[in-house]
């Protein structure tokens, strides 16, 4: 497994560091030219879906960071909060009500029912999905496990940005934004 890893690298280096990989190439016993060689195929099946919505879900986190870094300044600590399990069942509800693309009215009668005293905030988040369906992610992660992936990942966001990070979820917020979290999309708090 190693020394497919390490071939792979090569070929994949190849291109931009041509003459170090020969050499490369050469030292690991192969006695053909590394140019020669086909360019490596994905193995689907090596493939973690669930590792690279993580990772895609850390990427999206740190760049909205980034952008209220922008606005923010002189801050030293960095509050991320996850949203509710019960927006996550609407999320899934509402992707399904989307994709048949009824009237505004009939899909928030549908979404609402069973969460009246979260009405406004499925109305601002039907609103936007409607108007931009391919925004809304395939899937999102549980609550526990968007914590439990920013946990993994908060000494590299705190390293990124030079502060303090605290992760929670927005039942256990303190935060007035904290009702802005949504699933896949947490709410941020520069302080």
């Amino acid at each position: 497994v190693i020394n497919e890893a390490i071939e792979t690298q090569i070929k994949l280096m190849a291109p931009f560091t041509p003459h170090i990989c020969e050499e490369l190439w050469d030292e690991t016993g192969h006695e053909t030219l590394v140019s020669d060689e086909d360019w490596p195929e994905v193995d689907e099946d090596l493939r973690d879906r669930e590792v690279e919505r993580a990772q895609q879900f850390v990427e999206d986190t740190v760049e909205d960071i980034r952008e209220l870094s922008e606005i923010v300044d002189g801050y030293t600590r960095i509050k991320v909060i996850v949203a509710d399990e019960w927006k996550r069942e609407m999320f899934n509800e509402m992707k399904e009500v989307v994709e048949e693309r009824p009237e505004f009215g009939e899909a928030m009668g549908r979404l609402v029912s069973g969460r009246k005293e979260h009405a406004e905030m499925v109305k601002s988040m039907l609103q936007e999905y409607m108007e931009a369906p391919g925004e809304l992610p395939d899937e999102v992660f549980e609550t526990d496990r968007e914590v439990e992936i920013l946990m993994e990942n908060q000494e590299f966001i705190e390293d990124e940005f030079d502060a303090g990070v605290e992760i929670e979820k927005e039942s256990e917020s303190e935060e007035d934004k904290a009702s802005r979290a949504e699933p896949g999309k947490p709410a941020i708090v520069m302080y």
